[in-house]
């Protein structure tokens, strides 16, 4: 195995990784947001 298909593994995983973590964030966000404003009634 080369140095550069090593490199190459290593930075796929972590682009990998950092999608789920951002994605897993935004969400926290979003519920975070939903509970401090509350039931929100349309009438």
């Amino acid at each position: 195995m080369s140095s550069c298909e090593l490199l190459g593994d290593v930075m796929e995983f972590t682009m990998w990784t950092t999608l789920i973590v951002v994605g897993i964030v935004i969400l926290l966000i979003m519920w975070i947001v939903r509970k401090i404003r509350g039931p929100r009634n349309r009438y």
